[in-house]
């Protein structure tokens, strides 16, 4: 197992929000603050990111557009509550992550990145559809909850 994209899942973070009105909740405020949870991301067989409590959503909807543009931009970084970030690199058919906290440094397949991304997004999804089916109700993620993209070999999906 070279990548891996995971988390751990932690009860007590499903209550830390008010979660009684999800369908009215600012999309930014889901994303980034509700549903916070131990992630842990192996590349290439080094820890870029273990067990830190990071929010679920940021991960598997933001990240994964992330990971799915490199393809086309080459180079990407983006913040991760509180005060990290990763950077993504393409060069040739190769990805690598860098943790810009710690600078841990990881190296595999972009094709190997983006299915373990694209498996931990629709694991997300699945796990806070069964706590709060009413998900698929948001005005503006709710659809995203409902979505079964994944991309081809050329690394391209709708989404």
């Amino acid at each position: 197992m070279k990548t891996l994209l995971d988390f751990a899942i932690d009860r007590d973070a499903l209550t830390r929000r008010d979660t009684s009105n999800l369908t009215n909740e600012d999309p930014a405020m889901l994303s980034h603050l509700f549903f916070v949870m131990p992630v842990t991301l192996i590349v290439g067989n080094v820890a870029i990111l273990d067990s830190g409590q990071l929010p679920l959503i940021n991960i598997a909807f933001d990240s994964l557009y992330t990971v799915r543009s490199l393809p086309r931009l080459k180079l990407e970084r983006m913040i991760l509550p509180p005060g990290g970030g990763l950077e993504f690199r393409l060069e040739g058919a190769d990805a690598t992550v860098v943790n810009l906290h710690n600078n841990a440094t990881g190296q595999s397949p972009y094709l190997e990145l983006l299915q373990a991304w694209e498996n931990f997004s629709y694991r997300v999804r699945r796990f806070l559809l069964d706590e709060f089916p009413e998900l698929v109700q948001h005005p503006q993620l709710g659809e995203w909850f409902l979505s079964e993209a994944v991309s081809d070999e050329s690394g391209r999906a709708d989404f």
